[in-house]
């Protein structure tokens, strides 16, 4: 249910830095409940809707390592690291 919250709000606010602030907030919020799957989908999220060039290696290793890996999500995990 708190996971769907951030995807409404993510698809009712329009601004780019608010849907990024958006989605680091609700990552820290599962990780700090030991939910890393939803954290890791938060995370992948906040690469899609970066713009190209501000996506760092950073996103994709929070994404793969903080989230996916944690989880035990090996599969996706890795699509996230090897990039």
């Amino acid at each position: 249910m708190v996971y769907q919250s951030y995807l409404d709000g993510l698809k009712a606010d329009t601004v780019l830095e608010n849907r990024i602030d958006m989605l680091q907030e609700g990552a820290k919020f599962f990780a700090s409940k030991g939910k890393y799957d939803m954290q890791g989908e938060l995370l992948a999220k906040l690469i899609e809707i970066k713009p190209a060039e501000r996506v760092t290696i950073n996103d994709y290793f929070n994404a793969g390592y903080f989230g996916f890996y944690r989880a035990g999500q090996y599969e996706k995990s890795w699509k996230y690291l090897i990039n």
